[in-house]
């Protein structure tokens, strides 16, 4: 069969597929380059990739980042800088917006002793119909809770750890929350109970020993906040008036709430981005801390069990490695102010419920840590022990269990030795 082809009469035929063809090129194009636009721009935002398909409206969350459930305790007094969502925290509340489509459970609170919660209206993102806006509206909800945390405190002193464990309640109220989440912003340094780091020794105090003594209090519950993520942004970082934490405090101090807040089940991340050192604009006051190395002062040391123990009803320290790691802190200052004073204080518990002449054993557990150290450098002369026996001291907790019989758990909290490094007659001999 013969077939006879006429270009010209198929000419304008072909002219018309070449163009449909074209078009659909084109389009083709054009849709290929916007959404990879737009997936380039949810992860240049901090979202997860979106899968790829014709239409992306909106960017998937990155789990990592993201809850239904989130809550914010802010340090908006004296003593923490300016407060400011870090890259960090603004990326994890970006995904949570995005994992709830906009309609995020958000509590917001104030880290001062009254708890203050405070209120933000109309936080709910607007929906939107293509990524821009999609990214747009919830940069505006978190520039809004940005604007928020600047305000300063309504009140005087801090209280971190009150406003974290309500904070870590409020997330978990729903069963069926997931990733419940609570950010934080500030230094973390209270100068309210359970954790007054103002009253001189709590910041140098071995962690294990201070939830020892939350325990021994009742003040903290096993698993209170299971489940619950606690992002800190600042945590150590001060301004004016307070005097900067060196590196060991630092440590230290994050330490003793990661101690705490894993026993009741959280965990705890630190997000070490630098914040900015412009101070609270506020007429409320915060208790400064003492710090180590701060001439003129009074530094006082806690030490219990967890940090120096000793063999029961004995003045022999069962770990002398362990004893001379908990001295490093009081070395450490001693060598930067050698003409400083120490008082060696011994405490013991109240065996089975009575006050017993325990003063000889707790005079020879202080002056078992006095020879500590003065073999470690300090001069004798300038360290006093005395022997307290079972009096009071401030924190001592009752050793009674809720039915009046003695409990040994409670008594270990007592059990300490108290060093206090007196430099307010100067630091040179």
């Amino acid at each position: 069969m013969d077939f006879d082809f006429d270009f010209e009469d198929a000419k304008p035929w072909l002219i018309g597929i070449g163009a449909i063809l074209l078009v659909a090129g084109v389009l083709f194009g054009m849709t290929y380059i916007n959404v990879n636009s737009a997936i380039a721009k949810c992860t240049a935002a901090g979202y997860a990739k979106p899968d790829w398909s014709w239409r992306v409206t909106s960017c998937p969350a990155d789990e990592d980042y993201a809850s239904d459930s989130v809550a914010l305790v802010v340090g908006n007094t004296a003593d923490s800088p300016m407060p400011k969502l870090t890259d960090e925290a603004d990326k994890y509340l970006r995904n949570s917006l995005a994992q709830t489509d906009g309609d995020l459970q958000f509590y917001l609170y104030s880290a001062t002793p009254s708890g203050s919660r405070i209120q933000l209206d109309d936080l709910k993102v607007k929906k939107a119909g293509n990524v821009n806006s999609f990214v747009t509206n919830s940069s505006q909800t978190v520039d809004k809770i940005d604007k928020a945390i600047a305000q300063p405190a309504s009140e005087n002193g801090a209280d971190y750890f009150n406003n974290i464990v309500a904070a870590g309640r409020a997330v978990t109220t729903s069963p069926s929350t997931k990733s419940p989440l609570v950010l934080v912003v500030g230094s973390g340094l209270s100068d309210s109970q359970p954790l007054n780091f103002a009253n001189g020794d709590l910041l140098h105090a071995d962690p294990a020993d201070v939830l020892a003594q939350l325990k021994a209090k009742g003040t903290i519950a096993q698993d209170d906040l299971k489940g619950v993520r606690i992002v800190w942004s600042g945590l150590g970082v001060t301004t004016s008036p307070q005097q900067p934490l060196d590196a060991t405090e630092k440590r230290n101090l994050r330490n003793i709430y990661n101690t705490i807040f894993n026993y009741m089940g959280a965990r705890l991340v630190t997000d070490d981005t630098v914040m900015a050192t412009e101070s609270v604009k506020t007429d409320k006051t915060v208790t400064p801390v003492t710090v180590n190395g701060l001439s003129g002062g009074v530094v006082v040391y806690k030490l219990g069990e967890n940090s120096i123990g000793f063999k029961p009803g004995t003045a022999t320290i069962q770990d002398q490695a362990k004893a001379n790691s908990a001295l490093d802190g009081i070395i450490a200052n001693y060598q930067k102010c050698p003409a400083a004073k120490l008082t060696v204080e011994g405490y013991t518990a109240r065996p089975n419920g009575t006050i017993e002449a325990t003063s000889d054993l707790s005079k020879s557990r202080a002056d078992a840590v006095k020879k500590l150290l003065v073999a470690r450098g300090v001069n004798d002369a300038a360290v006093m022990a005395t022997g307290k026996g079972s009096s009071d001291f401030e924190g001592r907790v009752d050793e009674k269990d809720a039915t009046g019989t003695w409990n040994s758990e409670k008594a270990q909290a007592n059990r300490v030795v108290i060093v206090t490094m007196d430099s307010s007659g100067g630091c040179s001999g």
